[in-house]
């Protein structure tokens, strides 16, 4: 397997390309490399569903005329496997006969290419189907999460309102505060969760911040306001380090705000009792760099790229604990990108972490 990145990092996505002929494989596979996209090479349809099966590809390239098991009944392996049924496949044949379309067509293929190929038409093409597809996965993916963590609330306030109206078995008042709590926690909790929906389906219309020139003290001080009444139910330190002189910052300061509150809520969240959170300001040239640190749970290493995924928590037990929607950091990460920042974590388990927004400053 060969890896290879966007511009940006990012892997385009990863081809799983399949022919008898080592000749087209390797013009194939540097071809893709090239434009940033990750790439499996199979020589033959049993190695094919073997890659399939152990890469999970977004896309298949496919020859129909290959020895022993040609492409028609490769595609019908894959289609028939539930790990591999939605992959694209993109048939490549010499062949451009209708009778061969229509087959490819019957047995799951979503295109089909002649030979010789147009690799711009190609690649074109590999990337409208990926996209599409990592569209689709990342819906069904959404919907699923969505689900889960509305119906667990939703079943506990049910349970909690039909204890309270139970006139065959009363509850005491000590167990009707309880139940009223577990009520309020859940209610505000699929509220928060709606809210959070929200705002990132506001980011991801493109709906453009309000940006003025605005004090980033300000900014930082009325996000901070209330924060101390949390950290002292915890008895949790909370210090801010601002800076002494004025720094000007380009911003919506509500949506910035938002931001900053999202990682310190996680700080206080994820940080026991007797703990420390600091916010911390330091100008570099023309950056300002905000941190926000704590003595908490930590994160460990294996997530730390996952970390900024939609609906995406740490599954350790100590940090499942706590109620969250998994939407706090993708939003603060969306709104610090609009201002034309980024986002950064360092973090050891049992240590703690720091978040690290670096934003460009007002000169």
């Amino acid at each position: 397997m060969n890896i290879s990145q966007t511009a940006d990092g990012t892997p385009r996505g990863h081809v799983l390309v399949v022919d008898d002929s080592h000749e087209n494989l390797i013009l194939l596979e540097a071809i893709l490399i090239g434009e940033g996209y990750t790439t499996s090479l199979a020589g033959d349809g049993k190695a094919a569903l073997i890659a399939a099966a152990a890469v999970q590809p977004d896309l298949v390239l496919l020859d129909v005329h290959m020895p022993v098991m040609d492409g028609y009944t490769v595609c019908q392996a894959l289609k028939a496997d539930p790990a591999t049924r939605d992959v694209p496949v993109i048939f490549i044949s010499s062949s451009d006969g209708t009778l061969n379309k229509v087959r490819a067509f019957e047995v799951g293929g979503i295109d089909y290419v002649t030979k010789p190929l147009h690799l711009e038409e190609l690649l074109a093409r590999a990337n409208t189907h990926i996209r599409l597809y990592r569209s689709q996965r990342e819906k069904d993916r959404f919907l699923r999460t969505l689900s889960h963590d509305l119906k667990n609330p939703i079943n506990l306030i049910i349970g909690a309102v039909e204890l309270l109206r139970d006139t065959q078995k009363p509850v005491n008042g000590e167990q009707r505060e309880q139940l009223l709590d577990i009520i309020d926690r859940k209610a505000k909790f699929m509220e928060g969760l709606v809210n959070d929906l929200l705002d990132l389906a506001r980011i991801e219309a493109g709906a453009p911040p309000n940006l003025v020139e605005a004090a980033l003290n300000d900014i930082l001080e009325s996000t901070l306001h209330g924060f101390d009444i949390l950290a002292n139910r915890k008895r949790i330190a909370l210090v801010a380090l601002l800076p002494s002189r004025e720094v000007k910052v380009y911003a919506d300061p509500t949506h910035l705000s938002r931001a900053f509150s999202n990682l310190l809520t996680n700080a206080l969240k994820y940080t026991p009792e007797g703990g420390q959170v600091k916010l911390e300001v330091r100008i570099e040239g023309e950056s300002a760099n905000i941190l926000v640190s704590d003595t908490g749970l930590g994160i460990p290493e294996e997530d730390i790229p996952h970390l900024f995924e939609r609906f995406f928590r740490v599954t350790r037990s100590e940090h499942m604990q706590e109620e969250g929607s998994g939407l706090g950091l993708t939003i603060a990460q969306a709104i610090v990108e609009q201002h034309g920042g980024s986002i950064s974590v360092e973090s050891r388990i049992g240590e703690g972490s720091t978040f690290t927004v670096t934003l460009p400053i007002r000169t």
